[in-house]
């Protein structure tokens, strides 16, 4: 019997968006689809039945996942006070630059990619072209990487009122003037940060949005990068951000009517 995976993002990140309030701990999502907003079990959301194979959730355990939980409690812990200063190690920068690498790889994007350009995928199974484009694309090096790797990282704290949503596909690509950032929420309070290493002027600094209609715009993006490449969902702690994003979502679906 295959194994219930997380097909892209993680257990480890989705709890953190469940609703406290909820008795049952539900996380809230926008079905992009339907366009309707619901509830599901964090280990029930964006699974699918034998997805990978164990031997491929082992390594996502140990090399993924494990990694990134343990930087997001780190992250938690700095957020909440508990800690005077979050101290990212090189070792954090790398578990970051690998949940956004895996996070790419593990997306629709990159499976129709493999799909249209192997001559061999179609002759092994659905579970073994997806253990086998996450393994072998952790294990090489590419453009991704040397594009990554222009980035410097840190963290982004949420001090608004409106919390973050996540999206399915985990990250956010950011243009803002002549900057360019890559955003992956990690929980309603927090993301992780790639930007351009001119922008951090100290090794300490993190960044920091206050503003409630910058989180939203930040949400707005989710939706519209999560529309573009699985059309799945976003996920949230609470209703109302899902329902901020419904005038959103209904402009993407009537732009994609008007396409020829």
């Amino acid at each position: 019997m295959g194994i219930n995976s997380h097909v892209q993002l993680p257990h480890g990140v989705i709890k953190y968006f469940r609703d406290e309030t909820d008795p049952e701990k539900k996380v809230w999502y926008l079905d992009i689809d339907t366009g309707e907003i619901r509830r599901k079990a964090a280990r029930k959301l964006g699974t699918e039945k034998g997805y990978f194979s164990e031997t491929a959730e082992k390594y996502l355990c140990a090399e993924i996942e494990s990694p990134i939980a343990e930087l997001n409690a780190k992250i938690r812990e700095f957020v909440a006070n508990e800690v005077e200063s979050i101290g990212i190690t090189q070792d954090d920068v790398v578990t970051a630059k690998d949940y956004v690498k895996a996070s790419m790889l593990r997306g629709k994007p990159a499976i129709d990619a493999m799909y249209e350009s192997s001559y061999t995928a179609r002759l092994f199974s659905a579970q073994d072209n997806h253990d086998n484009l996450l393994v072998f694309g952790m294990n090489a090096r590419g453009k991704f990487d040397e594009y990554l790797d222009r980035y410097s990282f840190t963290l982004l704290r949420n001090t608004s009122n409106v919390h973050f949503v996540v999206p399915r596909c985990c990250v956010i690509p950011l243009s803002k003037e002549d900057a360019s950032f890559i955003i992956a929420p990690i929980s309603p309070y927090a993301a992780l940060l790639f930007c351009s290493p001119e922008i951090l002027q100290e090794k300490e600094s993190y960044g920091v949005v206050e503003k409630d209609d910058a989180v939203r715009h930040i949400n707005e993006l989710a939706l519209e990068y999560e529309f573009a490449s699985n059309r799945d969902f976003v996920a949230s702690d609470r209703e109302n951000e899902l329902a901020e994003l419904l005038p959103t979502l209904h402009r993407l679906k009537e732009r994609e009517k008007a396409e020829p």
